[in-house]
């Protein structure tokens, strides 16, 4: 019986402590870019906020940034993907580092493919992509500073640096 209660107890401190070391499981929400090709959506791109299920470490929530997002359509499908990161082969991670304690995010542009065919420039995309990262650490709740750094296509190399910066979040209440 003892033992029954040490362990009951020791379950409700872990459990207690999860949010404790920046862990989510359930619901929650990232932005994405959207791409309006194929509509008559004056915007090219639209910056939407997106519902998710998600479990794992905080950070691992940025992923979802990049993920495919197939709208609901009427009749014959315009676009299978509206993400335009996804369509153009751009991913998004983001790691704990210890030492300086802080969290990176990496918009990672090296397979990033040309978005002429959407209407679009390079810059259009990444500042799109950036205001997604940093959107959606403001709805993750953190408090602790990010980097945001840019993986660039090899032809690109300075190109990104001034996008590179120290983002403190702004939770939302």
């Amino acid at each position: 019986m003892k033992t029954q209660r040490l362990r009951f107890f020791i379950l409700l401190v872990l459990l207690g402590t999860m949010p404790a070391f920046g862990s989510v499981s359930g619901v929650g929400f990232v932005y994405q870019p959207l791409t309006t090709f194929g509509t008559d959506a004056d915007p090219k791109i639209i910056v939407a906020k997106v519902p998710i299920i998600a479990s794992g470490p905080l950070e691992n929530v940025l992923v979802y940034i990049a993920a495919p997002n197939r709208l609901p359509q009427r009749g014959p499908e315009i676009i299978e993907d509206s993400n335009l990161l996804s369509l153009l082969a751009i991913s998004v991670e983001a790691e704990w580092v210890e030492k300086p304690e802080h969290y990176v995010a990496t918009l990672n542009l090296s397979q990033m493919k040309a978005p002429d065919q959407y209407d679009l420039t390079d810059d259009d995309v990444v500042k799109a992509a950036v205001k997604c990262i940093r959107g959606t650490i403001d709805e993750l709740g953190m408090k602790k500073p990010w980097k945001i750094r840019i993986t660039p296509r090899s032809q690109d190399d300075a190109k990104w640096r001034k996008y590179e910066t120290d983002y403190r979040p702004h939770p939302r209440k």
